[in-house]
């Protein structure tokens, strides 16, 4: 099934970030107006499972690996991002 989500679909929902990551910049860069960061991943699926965010953003792998293991977590719909990162790697 091929994703209908769009980025723009997100700016008004409530999403989770972990605190501190390349996934809280995503969210400011997307312009989310209802951001929600919090420390550690395990906090955001538990926030996504009582149902006080509409959602999170996360590494496909990790999105994946909660969805196994949580048969209350379904991932629904999604979309990828193609990121350009400047800078060279540390040695």
């Amino acid at each position: 099934m091929a994703s209908t989500l769009k980025e723009d679909d997100v700016k008004d929902l409530t999403i989770g970030v972990q605190t501190a990551t390349s996934q809280e910049d995503i969210g400011k860069n997307l312009g989310i107006k209802k951001l929600v960061s919090l420390p550690k991943t395990p906090d955001l699926v538990a926030q996504l499972d009582k149902g006080l965010i509409d959602g999170i953003i996360v590494e496909k792998c990790v999105g994946d690996n909660y969805e196994l293991s949580n048969e209350n977590l379904k991932i629904e719909d999604s979309f990828t991002l193609k990121l350009n990162f400047k800078g060279q790697p540390l040695d």
